[in-house]
């Protein structure tokens, strides 16, 4: 992993370091990790009621820290898809010119689901900002997150696409993060010894993420 540090702080090396490379969208991946589980205990708020939901988002506009999460939320997404896309054309570069080794058939379909699910991810992105933020919300209504979840999630067709979004998501990052500490190197002792960790993770970000889309499809809210 020294060579792999090298060569993401030296800009020249990290343009030919396909390492590098994999090392900056396996971070990244964490850093998005640990934002999606903030996000979804935010998310997770609107069982809380209009008030502490209101509340704690009017907080995160007042002191500016939104803006902040939102500008590196955005540097981590495009880091993460556009090395993502580099390392594929890659790869995909160096089978047709016979350079490398074909992949296995297992890594080479997790391969396939990783950029199929991330495009898909990456889709639904746009359609959940432009959801939550009004321009294909049916009752915006602005500063009023618990209403707009809600009234948001009150179609069942909508509520079901989150709800699937949400399982895609948590399978994405279950493959990520299982690959992540490989790519950083760890050795297989301690990768054996952070998948409760990991399996606990993700199995509260599901909770969390699916709970609202479900309780919606069940009629919490009428």
């Amino acid at each position: 992993m020294a060579s792999a540090a090298e060569s993401i702080l030296e800009p020249t090396s990290f343009r030919h370091s396909s390492i590098a490379k994999k090392a900056v969208v396996a971070l990244t991946g964490l850093v998005l990790s640990i934002w999606t589980l903030l996000h979804a205990v935010g998310v997770f708020g609107v069982f809380a009621g209009p008030e502490v939901m209101n509340h704690y988002a009017e907080l995160l506009r007042g002191t500016g820290f939104l803006w902040v999460m939102r500008l590196g939320l955005a540097l981590a997404v495009l880091a993460h898809a556009g090395l993502a896309l580099v390392l594929t054309r890659g790869a995909r570069r160096a089978r047709t010119l016979g350079y490398r080794r074909e992949p296995s058939a297992t890594s080479a379909r997790a391969g396939r689901w990783m950029r199929s699910s991330g495009a898909l991810l990456a889709g639904w992105l746009v359609y959940h900002v432009a959801h939550m933020y009004g321009p294909a919300h049916h009752a915006y209504v602005p500063g009023d997150v618990h209403h707009n979840l809600v009234t948001g999630l009150a179609s069942p067709v909508v509520a079901a696409t989150y709800l699937v979004a949400s399982l895609l998501l948590v399978v994405h990052l279950h493959h990520g993060l299982v690959s992540t500490l490989s790519t950083l190197g760890a050795s297989a002792r301690l990768r054996q010894q952070a998948a409760p960790l990991a399996r606990g993770f993700l199995g509260l970000v599901a909770l969390l993420l699916i709970a609202p889309p479900l309780a919606a499809l069940m009629g919490y809210w009428r």
